[in-house]
């Protein structure tokens, strides 16, 4: 998918800000009961942060930050939560989101 692509799909820029904003719920559960694992994940107060702004302020939501979270954060955080082992993460956070942002 194209940059262009991205921001001509109304459709696929409202579900992407739809995962980010469960992603970032995710990780706010994860920081309230094992913050041991949440302090693990790189830029994880930037994540809540872009759920917090995407939750709350619609109308502000700038797709130009939005497609740079998908296209150069997502991926690493994927094939961290993907690989756990190798990681040193704990079982419970094995399960990695759908692959509704791979990279393609």
């Amino acid at each position: 998918m194209t940059k262009e692509q991205f921001f001509a799909d109304l459709l696929l820029r409202s579900a992407v800000e739809r995962q980010l904003e469960v992603l970032g719920e995710a990780l706010v559960r994860l920081r309230h009961d094992d913050l041991e694992t949440a302090d693990r994940i790189p830029n994880l107060h930037k994540m809540i942060g872009m759920r917090n702004v995407i939750a709350h302020e619609y109308g502000d939501i700038d797709y130009e930050t939005v497609w740079a979270v998908v296209t150069k954060y997502i991926g690493p955080l994927i094939a961290d939560l993907d690989h756990p082992a190798g990681r040193g993460w704990p079982a419970v956070v094995a399960r990695s989101p759908n692959s509704w942002l791979a990279a393609g």
